[in-house]
């Protein structure tokens, strides 16, 4: 009994008196405490000083190098860069007398084409519509000279049937070459081409307006009415229902035509 008493007190009294007679050891007090803008600028200082030493490195190995090499390797070395350089530069100016490079879906429409297919049948294919879309999505006339895009356009107008009337207003034929030559505008109107359910549904939309219109205009016009009075409500009336029209084809083709109205713009305003 006496002994487990003793017991009791020594393991009560040793660890208090333990942990009053010995210091922890902190080592946040032997040292200062550093600033992050100190620190920071040595880490620079250190990335400085690495960089001095490798562009040292490298200036004496492109030293060790030159002297290294031979005269006649310098030579040829030297040979080989300027024929390097020489046939880099045939090639461009080969590729800018050829003209833009026609792509391959290009080749094909062209092809079909030739063989005696119409238009009509590129589109109500589905194969062939694919790739006139694909062929136009990087215009190769954007490519051209506007200038020299303009006479082969113009060339070409001329000998249709109306002819005459790029003739009589020229700004249609700066649309025309405007629109082939914008780089996104010839890619992104074909699109349209391949939303044939969209297409069909704007076409039934003009045909009920047209019929709407004419219904209309039946309604104003009588035997009473003046030819001045008729003429004002047909025109406008056939204006208005074609910007309605053209209205709803915009709204429905807003990202394909969006380019095509960015050079109406550019155009005519």
């Amino acid at each position: 009994m006496k002994w487990g008493v003793i017991f009791i007190a020594l393991a009560v009294l040793l660890p208090k008196a333990f942990s009053q007679g010995v210091q922890v050891y902190d080592a946040r007090k032997n040292y200062p405490k550093q600033n992050p803008s100190e620190k920071l600028s040595a880490d620079e200082e250190a990335v400085d000083k690495l960089e001095q030493e490798l562009a040292a490195q490298n200036k004496a190995m492109s030293a060790a190098g030159d002297f290294l090499e031979s005269p006649e390797e310098k030579k040829e070395r030297e040979y080989k860069e300027q024929e390097a350089q020489d046939a880099k530069e045939a090639q461009e100016a080969e590729e800018k007398e050829k003209g833009p490079a026609l792509s391959k879906d290009l080749l094909d429409i062209q092809a079909e084409l030739q063989a005696g297919k119409s238009s009509m049948d590129l589109l109500q294919d589905p194969k062939l519509r694919k790739k006139l879309i694909a062929a136009y999505q990087n215009n190769p006339m954007s490519l051209m000279p506007i200038e020299m895009l303009h006479d082969a356009v113009g060339s070409q107008v001329k000998k249709t049937q109306i002819g005459f009337i790029f003739e009589k207003f020229p700004k249609l034929l700066d649309f025309l070459v405007n629109f082939m030559h914008h780089p996104r505008a010839l890619g992104q109107a074909v699109k349209v081409l391949d939303r044939t359910d969209d297409l069909k549904f704007c076409g039934y939309v003009s045909i009920v307006l047209f019929i709407f219109a004419f219904l209309l205009r039946k309604k104003l016009i009588t035997e009473d009415t003046k030819f001045l009075n008729r003429l004002l409500i047909k025109v406008s009336m056939s204006f208005g229902f074609m910007g309605l029209s053209l209205g709803y084809l915009y709204m429905t083709f807003n990202e394909e035509l969006s380019p095509a109205v960015e050079v109406f713009k550019k155009t005519f305003f």
